[in-house]
């Protein structure tokens, strides 16, 4: 049933069981045995995860498990359930959930829990049902990560009438919590309208709760900066390319306050803190960094993500392989100089 070797086709018999809507004795009951609570917990350490919920998310990041086929959105949902609905995924336990929504949507844990008694109800599914349907109605893509978001300033109370007053409903669209906006990374819806009908691929909808986006492949379109990644494939540092590590804000940082025609490839990992930034190999030296990244060791292999899709261990490409490689001493310049507290990326 899954192309991946870390789960055991009974492992992923439970975890596809469990992405739909049933419970751990309902799966017992289907395929006819009493260990699926056993076989989930296994599934849950492979994922790296705390909770039934991250693991049917992860699991279908990875695509450990089938994806379900794409389908129309349900009928207008609100700033409030889009954003409630998405936060299923974060892996936090039951218990810490709706407070934790009610801070990021700021909004109170009655309207959160309501709302998610709601959708239960309207969906026909439990938790770990409505984030497999996530991905089918677009709300979900795969590269938002189980990580807590920080949590937003206190603003003024929610209106009742809205579910958010005015000006925090527009910072969190802006911020890309909420309806399907992105962050403010330049150009980043018109990068992915070829791949709007694949789901799988798509990555207009689905970037919330602070992850970096997945634009695709930026393609230059000024002056050329060097040599392309050729394929996806494992490489060496130091000999095929030079790894530079930075946080996954700064990277943001990064990108927002350059034209895309200057942005350099940037891989990531669904679940990582941290961005790699690739240039050519042997130009920086040994034990290089700036204040905001730092050089991966060199002699180290370092796997490629395919081009649209996230690989198993759930890297994707934040930016395109077919972008020029970026220019080291420029970003040295650049990473010297981001503004804010010093942010290195962590070994």
């Amino acid at each position: 049933m899954s192309s991946n070797p870390l789960l055991t086709p009974r492992e992923a018999e439970s975890v596809t069981l469990l992405a739909r809507g049933l419970s751990v004795q309902e799966i017992d009951r289907e395929l006819g045995i009493v260990t699926s609570s056993r076989l989930i917990a296994f599934a849950k350490a492979k994922a790296v995860v705390r909770t039934q919920r991250a693991l049917v998310y992860v699991s279908l990041a990875r695509e450990w498990i089938p994806r379900p086929p794409a389908v129309g959105p349900p009928v207008r949902l609100s700033a409030v359930e889009e954003l409630i609905w998405a936060g299923l995924r974060l892996d936090v336990l039951d218990v810490q959930l709706p407070r934790l929504l009610s801070q990021l949507a700021g909004t109170t844990k009655v309207q959160v829990t309501t709302t998610l008694r709601a959708l239960v109800e309207q969906q026909q599914l439990n938790h770990c049902g409505l984030i497999r349907h996530g991905y089918a109605i677009g709300l979900l893509s795969g590269h938002e990560g189980t990580d807590v978001p920080p949590l937003p300033t206190r603003h003024t109370a929610p209106s009742a009438a809205s579910g958010l007053p005015r000006s925090r409903r527009q910072a969190h669209l802006r911020s890309g919590l909420t309806g399907g906006v992105r962050r403010p990374i330049p150009c980043a819806e018109a990068s992915t309208a070829a791949h709007a009908g694949d789901l799988r691929t798509s990555r207009t909808a689905g970037d919330r709760l602070d992850f970096l986006p997945g634009i695709g492949d930026a393609a230059p379109t000024g002056i050329a900066r060097g040599s392309v990644v050729s394929v996806a494939k494992a490489v060496r540092t130091g000999e095929d390319l030079d790894v530079v590590r930075v946080s996954r804000e700064v990277c943001r940082q990064l990108l927002a306050g350059l034209p895309q025609r200057e942005w350099g490839p940037v891989a990531a990992r669904v679940e990582s803190a941290t961005a790699l930034l690739l240039l050519p190999p042997a130009v920086l030296p040994d034990g290089w960094r700036a204040r905001h990244g730092r050089l991966w060791v060199r002699g180290a292999t370092v796997q490629l993500p395919p081009d649209n899709r996230p690989a198993a261990d759930g890297s994707y490409w934040v930016v395109g392989r077919r972008a020029p490689l970026w220019d080291p001493n420029r970003l040295q310049v650049l990473l010297n100089n981001l503004p804010g507290p010093l942010r290195p990326a962590q070994a």
